[in-house]
């Protein structure tokens, strides 16, 4: 796709899909945003492995 935006086919028309055949996805809430003492996670699964990271993009805890 670079070569449709930069290289030497600048101007040619795109006709390749973007979309992938095989995409799953999870819903997962986490509540409230922002948190200040405690943080609720739901899903599907028993159990997450669960990482938080700073708004500096510092992580913060890791916890199961």
């Amino acid at each position: 796709m670079v070569e449709y935006i930069w290289g030497v086919n600048v101007g040619d028309t795109w006709d390749n899909s973007l979309s992938v055949t095989d995409f799953s996805t999870e819903s997962i809430k986490v509540y409230p945003n922002p948190a200040t003492n405690k943080l609720f996670i739901s899903g599907t699964k028993q159990q997450y492995d669960i990482s938080v990271f700073s708004s500096e993009g510092r992580l913060v805890l890791t916890k199961k």
